[in-house]
């Protein structure tokens, strides 16, 4: 998609939910820039996470629903919207319970 192009927080399987927003940090150019935003929510006592990275700035508030705007792609060299999204996920950096975005329709 192309830079400016907003982007929405998921529902997970037909599932809204509330996203805290958990954290900001950039993305070093060499690795696409721009930004990544890192929201947690729950179903039942299955906590999601997703990150959303080469994204613009947000107006940061402690939570939102799924299908809010909150953010655009960024302006790089490759205009791209990285996901990562894990159930129960092991650990921050990968593992058990990482998933792929495009299995749970997040991606068009």
């Amino acid at each position: 998609s192309p830079a400016g192009t907003i982007v929405y927080l998921p529902t997970i399987n037909g599932q809204s939910l509330t996203w805290n927003y958990g954290s900001k940090f950039a993305v070093d150019p060499k690795a696409g820039g721009g930004n990544g935003h890192v929201f947690n929510g729950f179903i039942g006592t299955d906590l999601w996470v997703l990150y959303l990275i080469h994204t613009t700035e947000l107006t940061a508030r402690t939570s939102y629903r799924s299908g809010d705007a909150v953010t655009t792609i960024a302006d790089t060299d490759f205009d791209h919207l990285h996901i990562n999204i894990g159930k129960n996920p092991a650990r921050e950096g990968g593992g058990r319970g990482w998933l792929n975005p495009e299995d749970l329709g997040i991606c068009r």
